[in-house]
């Protein structure tokens, strides 16, 4: 399973003015006042409240694609992927065509991404990473989630160069999982130089990591023909 860190070290729908935005262009009948007041719980923080109230507007009849992709990302900061990808797929089409413009949008990018790959989907959450970095270039968010679903793929090069070009900017919470994946690829790719590198990196942070430290003696020392790649490396699964 990808690392749950992602969750804490990467924002999830963190989305503000969604009210105002519902109000200009979706606010069409009466579960108004329920999707007014969910999305304003959203703004506030309150993200159990907000499903409440967004729940029961869909209950009534609101078909919107702003309700839907937000109740998706609420249930999917509640960890519940496979009803968050149901909801995400229920509203995108209304959702793409009307809200493209507004950074709810991105936020959707995201989650909608973050969702797939927990549910062990890269190649499904790639385009959407891929339109996240075209409206978005330096987004770290959007750098490390499609540096990770390349990983999963065997990508490895391409995944090297994003997780590289993010992890400076990176907060020192996540520096150390993201250097394992870069462990990883450059093990995958013979780069013995390189793994020795991040594995330094990260035993900088941790020194906890056994495994780690024997990948080093072998990379480093006279049986470098022995290249199995240790269990922590396994960490980030390729889907099967």
């Amino acid at each position: 399973m990808m690392g749950q860190w992602l969750m804490t070290v990467l924002l999830l729908g963190t989305v503000s003015g969604i009210g105002g935005i519902y109000r200009d262009h979706g606010a069409t009948g009466k579960w108004d006042p329920l999707v007014l007041e969910g999305l304003a719980q959203v703004e506030a923080g309150d993200w159990p409240v907000a499903r409440r109230f967004l729940r029961r507007a869909l209950d009534k009849g609101c078909r919107d694609g702003l309700v839907y992709i937000t109740l998706g990302m609420g249930v999917a900061k509640a960890n519940d992927w496979e009803k968050a990808e149901k909801l995400f797929r229920a509203g995108e089409g209304d959702f793409k065509q009307r809200y493209s413009s507004y950074t709810v949008y991105d936020d959707y990018l995201e989650t909608r991404s973050q969702t797939l790959l927990q549910l062990r989907n890269p190649q499904a959450a790639k385009p959407f990473l891929e339109e996240l970095l075209l409206r978005q270039p330096d987004s770290l968010t959007g750098l490390v989630l499609l540096g990770t679903a390349r990983l999963q793929l065997g990508e490895t090069e391409e995944a090297v160069t994003l997780l590289t070009r993010a992890f400076p900017q990176l907060p020192e919470s996540s520096k150390e999982q993201v250097g394992i994946m870069l462990v990883r690829g450059n093990v995958d790719l013979n780069r013995d130089q390189q793994a020795v590198a991040w594995i330094d990196q990260v035993l900088a942070r941790n020194a906890s990591h056994p495994d780690l430290v024997q990948l080093r003696e072998r990379l480093t020392g006279e049986q470098r023909s022995n290249r199995s790649v240790d269990p922590l490396l396994r960490m980030i699964q390729r889907p099967r």
